[in-house]
């Protein structure tokens, strides 16, 4: 049996009105959400001149108070201590966003309702601004009310206020593929929260290149968000011709043992192809015509599918399994390897591995976009934690309290400091360690001991700086060159653009580091 939705009413308190317009949501046998609401949130603006503010709130908890315990939610305070003014937008802003984020970190999977009725105009300006932006993940719903005086006969006592849902993150969200990766995790590549120099260029780079027709490629190792990613550059195109229906990623390291298995799937098959193919079969290029085609561990593709695909990408026909007839399809194609450049084109020859034709890769490579790792995002690590933590606390179905280790010193610093070679994968496994270790009733400090201890070296291979194996032939001044200049980007994010804080770091003096970062800058 399926779980009810849980509740979340956010409202400031008013102060003319003070319980009615909450009552009337969840304790009017008329509204939709009458003894639904398990959680209220009350938020009120405190400060030396809030003596109204004060009267108010304390009126509407000894309303609320009277209600009877089937339709009364539980009551949380959210005191906005401030000098600023109630019309103050930017400050209300700032507050509001904290509400909610909060919110959804303690309640992951509930839906919060927005009440626009109760406070100032700029009040209801942060609600509609955030709700509109799609700023917090999960369901956000807007609602309003009206006094019973001019409440017409006709009219419900509650109204859902419905905005078009227009806006990048709105579409990240509400479009996802047909195969979510594992590492799929949507505040990787929020444009709203992340904050990593590195993640905001990548995001800039998706916001150039995403409006055209050109395939793109994503290069990064894995559980840095590559699906994650291919969504967003999706949600910024307008290859969606799908809309909100599931879109196709296809994983190409099914097929290496079975290539014709491949262009089956890929340009489908008359019946009696082959054995088995008992009838035509449609393939996912004419499924995603005008809309995007995902192709993940591209280099797993075998060479003669590579050539056919070729001409589907340059808007030429091509034929199912089996068949004669020539069919087109236009769609955007975004691949991904977790391969470094240097070795998609070299010789498979006797070694049983896969790389690119040159001429398959030549169109794939268009846009190239490097996707960086977390040790290079460390700005955006708090962030991804407390994501972790959230995405296991939803998935074990119950409300843990693991704010304790969202701001845990100890582990923040221990993230930061770790090469994370799995990326999104280390913080998941390490939010599963911590969370047993407080399930089994075992202290903080214990479970921060666990959650530290699940990020560990893969066996068998040695760390080095960039985070790479070393393939060998490679052109050593051009691998030095990509080293150093992922290098004094990671110490100029990690100090916050300071330039000598960021020299310290690497141990060099200040002219120096500026130097080799300024000759950076000219050879691009």
């Amino acid at each position: 049996m399926a779980r009810r939705k849980i509740e979340v009413l956010i409202s400031w308190v008013s102060l003319q009105h003070r319980a009615e317009p909450l009552e009337t949501v969840f304790a009017n046998r008329q509204s939709e959400l009458f003894g639904k609401v398990s959680h209220l949130v009350l938020c009120h603006r405190e400060a030396d001149d809030a003596a109204e503010d004060r009267s108010a709130l304390d009126k509407t908890l000894k309303q609320l108070s009277a209600l009877d315990d089937e339709v009364r939610p539980e009551i949380h305070l959210k005191p906005w201590k401030t000098r600023a003014q109630p019309t103050d937008h930017a400050a209300i802003l700032a507050f509001s966003k904290k509400v909610l984020l909060d919110l959804r970190r303690e309640y992951p999977d509930a839906r919060l309702n927005l009440h626009l009725s109760p406070g100032t105009k700029a009040m209801h300006a942060a609600w509609l601004i955030l709700a509109h932006g799609a700023y917090v993940p999960g369901e956000v719903r807007l609602l309003q009310t009206r006094e019973e005086r001019f409440r017409g006969k006709t009219q419900p006592v509650l109204e859902w206020v419905n905005l078009p849902n227009e806006t990048w993150a709105h579409i990240v969200r509400a479009s996802s593929p047909g195969s979510p990766a594992e590492d799929a995790d949507t505040p990787l590549w929020d444009p709203t929260r992340v904050k990593s120099r590195s993640a905001l260029e990548t995001l800039d780079a998706i916001a150039r290149w995403a409006p055209l027709p050109a395939p793109i490629l994503l290069v990064g190792e894995r559980g840095t968000g590559k699906t994650t990613l291919a969504q967003a550059i999706r949600a910024r195109s307008p290859f969606r011709a799908l809309g909100k229906k599931p879109w196709p990623v296809v994983v190409c390291g099914q097929f290496r043992a079975n290539p014709e298995l491949a262009r089956s799937e890929l340009f489908g098959h008359a019946r009696g192809a082959f054995t088995g193919a008992n009838g035509d079969r449609e393939g996912i290029l004419e499924q995603v015509d005008g809309d995007t085609l995902f192709l993940d561990e591209i280099a797993d593709l075998d060479r003669g599918t590579q050539r056919l695909l070729m001409a589907a990408i340059e808007g030429r026909d091509f034929q199912r399994l089996g068949e004669s007839r020539q069919r087109k399809a236009n769609f955007r194609l975004i691949a991904a390897t977790n391969r470094p450049l240097h070795r998609l084109l070299a010789s498979s020859e006797g070694t049983g591995d896969f790389t690119l034709d040159a001429d398959f890769f030549d169109r794939l490579s268009t846009f190239i976009i490097q996707i960086p790792a977390l040790r290079d995002r460390r700005a955006d690590l708090p962030l991804l934690w407390q994501s972790s933590l959230s995405r296991a606390r939803l998935a074990l179905g119950h409300g843990l309290d693991l704010s304790p280790l969202e701001q845990d010193r100890d582990l923040l610093d221990a993230l930061s400091n770790h090469p994370l070679p799995g990326n999104i994968r280390d913080l998941q496994r390490a939010a599963w360690r911590a969370i047993a270790a407080l399930q089994a009733g075992r202290p903080r400090a214990f479970a921060v001991r666990e959650a530290i201890a699940g990020l560990t070296q893969e066996v068998g291979r040695p760390f080095d700086p960039g985070g790479r194996e070393t393939s060998l032939p490679l052109d050593l001044d051009l691998h030095l060159a990509a080293e150093e200049e992922r290098l004094l980007k990671a110490a100029l994010e990690q100090s916050d653009g300071n330039k000598a804080r960021a020299a310290t770091l690497l141990g060099l003096p200040r002219k120096t580091y500026e130097y080799r970062l300024g000759r950076l800058t000219k050879t691009r």
